[in-house]
């Protein structure tokens, strides 16, 4: 069925009933790798007013978009919803197509703008504008969009739904001051409150809505955040959705050579978690990397990320062990504070910066038992932290390097790709060297007081290492379980097994990986490694802290 617009009346507006997010929607939807999310739209109805915050591009733009296109009168969609899965709502005739919606983008400026009276004057005189275009035979002299909107309510018995996509973006606008902040949240209640002529509003962005001293300014909104299961496969793609999408990769007739595995897309953009368990991946980056056939750095390029350095640069000592242990593979607990990133305070607590991170998209959020019981108190939820995939963890690699503030970690971070070497050349006076390095003249950021702090300060020397490897902690192998193993990427590249004792010896290590047979995780599998397997033991004495270390190649 072709699409049909409206009349010219219509279409000159800037916000209200205009094509542009039918446009953008159905443009995305006829990507080669879009993932129907329409059936969220069905979810919405039990809510007047929806906050929902994510990472910037896991998808809220396209959902607002899509929202707007369904419900908006300014142009016909069944055109593009037929095939998808709210066609199969019982409501899906009558209420597409059926809103007055006001789609209004919040990060586009006026030219040169310089001040937020520039700024906020440029929306509500474009919703006047389109007010008075629409309902020219509503009398109302006043220049104020609210009184107008009334009037219309009042005199026509109309509502509107709004859409207002990164409705955040005032915060971190370098033209705008913590009294503009405050005037802003005035205006978005003031436009939505308690108003007769608000049907829904449905808002996006990456914070979650700030709750001001009276808690009231805007606590008719239900907000989303990554706390919350509501909504939450909406945003992202599901293992499912990927193998669907690998699946049209593989079956894409374009005459290349296919760059890009299934297990390439888990390594580098997995890592994210539902509140239920379930994995996510990065939609962005996987799109990217199906669309041009080759792994990249997508998400993590595709703007700045200056955040993570400025949180940490706050009080780099309260989360250097953090960092750390986050890069040497070691979650960490942590209280998630939802409305961590706010205009009215500054991040100074570890638990804050953690928490900041985990709502920028740069950590992921692991559940426990208490969590899935659904147990909140106060906004806070206790919860762990993890470096997601390989795409984030090249960005807390490269901190790890260049942020001498973090000390010790730093040390054994820069060295790393010299622990590498010296390891694959069989130089144990260098592996034990690179150890020690900096014990007589810093305390080191672990106790070292049990083998998995060791492994976790083992794990961080390596860390060049993850550039090539995939290293495991704890993985199955032959009769136990290994305390790290190094899965190269390249399968005929050299393999590396690295067992580590408190107070005991590199040959009792070594034997004990030959005991158990841990050799067999690269070779007893359906697609085994061909390279060499480095048998690597390390002993760490703790009255002496000193490491010994024996290497044997097989």
């Amino acid at each position: 069925m072709q699409n049909t617009q409206k009349p010219a009346s219509a279409n000159c507006s800037n916000y209200l009933n205009i094509s542009t997010p039918y446009k953008l929607f159905k443009r995305e939807s006829e990507r080669d790798y879009y993932i129907d999310k329409s059936w969220m739209i069905e979810e919405l109805r039990p809510y007047a007013y929806i906050c929902v915050a994510r990472p910037r591009r896991f998808g809220k733009s396209i959902i607002a978009s899509m929202i707007a296109a369904y419900l908006g009168k300014g142009t016909v969609s069944n055109d593009v919803f037929d095939t998808l899965e709210i066609s199969k709502s019982k409501t899906y005739k009558e209420s597409q197509n059926s809103q007055n919606v006001f789609y209004i983008v919040l990060n586009e400026l006026p030219t040169h703008c310089n001040s937020y009276k520039e700024y906020i004057d440029f929306i509500t005189g474009n919703i006047l504008s389109d007010l008075r275009n629409e309902y020219s035979d509503v009398i109302c002299e006043t220049d104020d969009p609210i009184v107008f909107l009334d009037k219309i309510c009042e005199y026509k018995n109309e509502t509107f739904v709004f859409v207002l996509d990164e409705w955040d973006y005032i915060f971190e606008a370098s033209f705008v001051t913590n009294q503009d902040k405050k005037d802003y949240i005035v205006f978005l209640r003031n436009l939505l409150k308690g108003r007769p002529y608000v049907s829904m509003a449905y808002m996006t962005g990456i914070l979650p809505i700030v709750k001001y001293s009276s808690g009231s300014d805007l606590n008719m909104f239900s907000e989303f955040t990554l706390a919350s299961a509501t909504f939450s496969e909406f945003f992202g793609f599901s293992e499912t959705e990927v193998d669907e999408l690998f699946q049209r990769y593989m079956a894409n007739p374009a005459k290349y050579a296919k760059a890009v595995t299934r297990d390439d897309l888990r390594l580098w953009y997995s890592g994210y978690h539902t509140p239920i368990g379930e994995r996510m991946y990065n939609p962005f980056s996987v799109a990217n990397a199906l669309t041009r056939n080759q792994i990249g750095k997508y998400w993590i390029n595709s703007g700045p990320q200056d955040e993570i350095f400025r949180l940490i640069e706050t009080n780099v000592s309260e989360i250097r062990l953090d960092i750390a242990l986050m890069a040497a593979g070691e979650p960490v607990s942590f209280e998630f504070i939802e409305n961590a990133i706010s205009p009215s305070k500054k991040i100074e607590s570890r638990d804050e910066m953690l928490s900041a991170m985990a709502i920028y998209g740069l950590l992921s959020v692991i559940e426990s038992g208490v969590i899935k019981s659904g147990l909140i108190e106060s906004g806070v939820i206790k919860r762990k932290a993890c470096i997601p995939n390989k795409e984030i963890l090249a960005k807390f690699n490269s901190l790890l390097k260049k942020e001498s503030s973090l000390g010790y970690v730093h040390i054994l971070a820069s060295r790393s790709l010299e622990m590498l070497n010296a390891t694959l050349s069989m130089n144990t006076k260098m592996v034990c060297e690179i150890l020690e390095e900096r014990h007589n003249m810093e305390t080191p950021i672990l106790s070292y007081s049990n083998e998995n702090e060791l492994a976790a300060i083992v794990n961080l020397a390596y860390l060049s290492a993850h550039n090539d490897y995939m290293i495991v902690r704890e993985n199955k192998a032959g009769k136990g379980f290994a305390d790290l193993l190094f899965f190269p990427y390249n399968r005929t590249d050299d393999c590396i097994i690295l067992e580590l004792k408190v107070d005991d010896t590199p040959e009792n290590v070594i034997a004990q990986i030959k005991d158990k047979k841990y050799p067999l995780a690269f070779r007893n599998i359906s697609r085994p490694y061909t390279g060499r397997i480095y048998l690597v033991g390390i002993a760490y004495c703790k009255d002496a802290k000193t490491h010994e270390c024996k290497i044997e190649v097989m």
